[in-house]
């Protein structure tokens, strides 16, 4: 089988991962792991800030979600104390979840306070339970992850002690990254495992070593052969060393999703086996592509996976007209999504961010998400939310927005690619209101009008 090409493109992509990789230097304290520290930007508030005064007989205090809870054991602190826990937007590389910030950063605990944090099945996607560890960030800018997490998949709970307020986030050591997240018919791509940190970091950890600064992203290496069994439900997928090439079929199947997936070994050192929950020593990594041979759209919300294919009930389509450019999809009468970028008259590259739901601002590219319909769960969804405090109130936009990732013609037909990706809110007025659920929706359109026929 030849794969001239796509291996190319793909030794040129960790070509690329490598120069961007820290250069090794001499082992340096608290971890003993090479490297230079890598600053990263400290995220901006994003969702409800929670606060409650704990004194010295100790308390509870969760975000507004419920992601995250803080045990404070009695004597931890010697007075009363106003704690706070708010979202913010995730700097981490690698992490599937939200990223909370918890303040006062400068409080001194006596005796160390419990963080347990609840992932959910949606944040699995391309990852593992069984990679995943609780990481802090603080002024410094450098996000370090704490090997000694407790996991309890039963319960899909992460747990930490700390005697230390910053930012917080759980933070995958790999995941799975196909090249594309829709492939044509009979189309090759690159898979890769990327991660922050090498087998060397992990399994040189020594106990009571409290962290692993998290480094730079790059393609996994597969040292001592620690990648294995490559597999795809649907087409071919072939190891080559550190990466792997998938072969689409070369007709589209009845249902368009294909599994790609791989396993990682030996990844945890033996001294950790009690806090992971055991001699968890595999993983298996998955993620999910469309396989197509026109347009496509596919919706991710709450672990469950929507979408319709053209062709298969279901429309898609690029219209730009009154100055504006709309996205739409339909599968069913009862499935469907609808976006608008203000003042993008024709589709162009580049990133739409959520407007505030103040102003429109139309000739600033701001976006809006007009509805999801999935079997009725959701409908009008709110992708901004009021921030309220003692002194003012004010609108602030979801993260995330309107991604249009490539624009090209084929045969005459202009196709558009990207995806959609969203914090939705229950509602816009209330301050401070909880967060609802995220969403991202994939696409690749083409400018069609929907007729009586498509029904």
């Amino acid at each position: 089988m030849k794969h001239k090409i796509t291996i190319q493109a793909i030794y040129i992509a960790l070509i690329l991962f490598s120069l961007a990789a820290c250069k090794k230097e001499q082992p340096n304290e608290p971890d003993q792991q090479h490297g230079a520290s890598v600053v990263y930007e400290r995220g901006n508030a994003v969702g409800p800030i929670v606060k409650k005064n704990i004194g010295a007989d100790g308390g509870t205090i969760g975000s507004a979600d419920g992601r995250i809870k803080l045990d404070i054991p009695a004597g931890a602190l010697s007075s009363s104390t106003e704690i706070s826990i708010q979202e913010v937007s995730n700097t981490l590389p690698g992490s599937p979840c939200p990223a909370f910030r918890l303040l006062p950063e400068n409080v001194t605990f006596k005796s160390p306070v419990n963080l347990t944090f609840q992932y959910q099945d949606g944040d699995l996607d391309s990852t593992s339970a069984d990679a995943l560890f609780m990481a802090f960030q603080e002024k410094d800018g450098v996000w370090k992850f704490i090997p000694e997490t407790r996991l309890d998949k039963k319960n899909r709970l992460l747990t930490v002690q700390t005697t230390h307020f910053s930012d917080w986030a759980p933070y995958a050591l790999f995941w799975l990254r196909p090249e594309k997240i829709a492939i044509k018919v009979a189309e090759e791509m690159g898979v890769f495992i990327l991660s922050n940190n090498d087998f060397n970091e992990t399994m040189g950890y020594k106990p009571n070593h409290e962290y692993i600064e998290v480094r730079q992203q790059r393609v996994l290496t597969n040292h001592r052969n620690h990648i294995k069994n490559w597999t795809a439900t649907k087409g071919q997928v072939e190891g080559l060393g550190d990466v792997a090439v998938y072969i689409a079929p070369k007709q589209k199947p009845q249902n368009p999703l294909a599994v790609i997936s791989v396993e990682v070994h030996d990844f945890i050192p033996p001294s950790l086996y009690d806090v992971r929950g055991g001699a968890s020593t595999k993983l298996l990594l998955m993620s999910e592509v469309i396989i197509t041979d026109d347009t496509y759209w596919q919706v991710s919300h709450q672990g469950n996976i929507i979408g319709g294919i053209e062709g298969k009930c279901s429309f898609v389509s690029g219209e730009w007209g009154d100055g504006n450019f709309w996205i739409a999809g339909w599968h069913s009468e009862t499935q469907g999504f609808s976006g608008i970028i203000y003042g993008l008259g024709a589709p162009k590259v580049g990133v739409y961010p959520w407007h505030n739901g103040d102003s429109y601002e139309p000739d600033h590219h701001k976006s809006r998400l007009q509805y999801i319909d999935l079997n009725r769960e959701l409908y009008a969804p709110i992708t901004w939310w009021t921030y309220c405090d003692d002194n003012s109130r004010d609108y602030r936009a979801s993260p995330g927005g309107i991604y249009i990732t490539k624009v090209e013609t084929l045969d005459d037909v202009e196709y558009v690619e990207g995806y959609i990706q969203a914090s939705l809110w229950n509602h816009s007025i209330a301050c401070n209101q909880p967060k609802d659920s995220d969403v991202r929706i994939a696409f690749r359109l083409t400018h069609k009008i929907m007729s009586d026929e498509d029904n």
